[in-house]
């Protein structure tokens, strides 16, 4: 079973993670493919079970994303040369299949994304892991980017894992859940929020 998969819109670039773990560059102006980089080679990944399925997050200069490997749960690569900028080797989670999104909090810029046991919060220069906050679903599936406004992340999957209403301390380093609830049974997710609004205008 594959997934698919929501391409990234970055100015005059489209980024698409394939269903089988390879992130790959296009400039649409001059129909070009510009990089296929194997990501699950690279990280010492293993293959997704439903396939990837998120739609990469650009961030100034990196492109970030989840092979899900060992030492690399999120990876950011440099947009033009395909580098590795950063890699993640205290987590060890396989993907979740969710999208990363940045938010703001107390005046600085935090990733938060959820793999495959919880929702995590990454210093997105660093890639240093601010918080996890345990978030089990059987599966292992968690498609769904968490929402966020106000200080407020809230999270939410299938299988009935229902879903948490949290608060996230201002540097990013603990969360405080606010209530929780079994009614929603969300087993996917829409993505057109991480597309960006430019591109439309």
């Amino acid at each position: 079973m594959s997934a698919s998969v929501t391409p990234t819109i970055d100015g005059d670039q489209i980024f698409v993670m394939s269903s089988f773990g390879k992130l790959i560059t296009i400039e649409p102006a001059k129909r070009k493919v510009l990089q296929t980089i194997d990501l699950l080679e690279r990280f010492g990944a293993e293959q997704a079970k439903f396939g990837f399925a998120e739609c990469v997050l650009a961030d100034g200069q990196k492109v970030i994303c989840t092979p899900g490997g060992p030492d690399a749960s999120l990876v950011a690569l440099n947009k033009k040369t395909g580098q590795t900028i950063w890699q993640i080797k205290d987590l060890s989670q396989p993907t979740g299949y969710c999208s990363a999104r940045l938010i703001r909090r107390g005046g600085q810029r935090i990733i938060v994304t959820t793999l495959e046991k919880a929702l995590v919060a990454i210093d997105p220069d660093t890639g240093t892991v601010l918080r996890q906050h345990e978030y089990p679903q059987k599966y292992g599936v968690q498609p769904n980017t968490p929402l966020y406004e106000d200080g407020m992340p809230y999270i939410c999957s299938g299988a009935r894992a229902g879903g948490q209403m949290l608060t996230l301390a201002d540097d990013g380093l603990s969360t405080t859940p606010k209530w929780t609830d079994k009614t929603l049974d969300c087993q996917m997710q829409g993505k057109s929020d991480l597309v960006r609004d430019s591109y439309f205008r």
